[in-house]
């Protein structure tokens, strides 16, 4: 009867091993999915404000980029001339999903 006990008990250690290691997995990969689109969504919010840029201010309001219309995800960028700098904003509806700040007619940007 021991050895019945003792077998269940090396199932349930194995057993917790397993659901560990495939959780560490999961876990992994999501963060490595959620990195790539956030550096995806970096990248075309900088060549949202290149491409907004190239027009010098003759820019009437905002201007809007569709990135995936069934999900009503779009790039809004606007010129603030009188602050020098241009706002690039990723929106799913009227929700800001990102949003990045640029210094105009400048190479280098941040995030906020």
């Amino acid at each position: 009867r021991r050895t019945g006990a003792a077998f269940l008990l090396l199932v349930v250690m194995v057993l917790l091993v397993v659901v560990g290691a495939t959780q560490s997995l999961v876990r992994s990969e999501l963060t490595t999915r959620r990195g790539e689109a956030d550096r995806l969504r970096v990248r075309s919010m900088v060549a949202a404000i290149e491409a907004t840029q190239q027009f010098d201010g003759d820019l009437p309001g905002p201007f809007s980029f569709p990135i995936d219309v069934s999900q009503g995800e779009t790039i809004e960028v606007t010129i603030h001339e009188e602050e020098s700098h241009i706002i690039a904003r990723w929106m799913k509806g009227d929700l800001v999903i990102d949003k990045m700040k640029q210094v105009l007619n400048a190479k280098a940007e941040f995030k906020e």
